[in-house]
């Protein structure tokens, strides 16, 4: 079983369709979901992104490990209690 978590407003960063490859923004969501990765994986969290290429979406998963090591990677970096 799954639970969505919250979506998250960001942007995507592509390439424009000119000769120049000029960087384009377009506004995106990110949306948190959390789901149980078996018994191996425990509890683990799915990031779902928009990708503007071949595929509809981008899915990155991670297990609690992972999930700290990037919120203390965060809060090191950022003003983040």
């Amino acid at each position: 079983m799954s639970t969505e978590l919250n979506s998250i407003n960001g942007r995507v960063e592509t390439l424009g369709g000119g000769w120049d490859f000029e960087t384009v923004y377009k506004p995106a969501e990110m949306s948190l979901t959390r789901f149980s990765g078996g018994q191996d994986e425990g509890v683990m969290l799915q990031i779902t992104i928009p990708n503007l290429h071949n595929e509809p979406f981008v899915h990155m998963q991670f297990n609690e490990l992972q999930i700290q090591e990037m919120v203390d990677e965060l809060r090191k970096h950022f003003n983040i209690k």
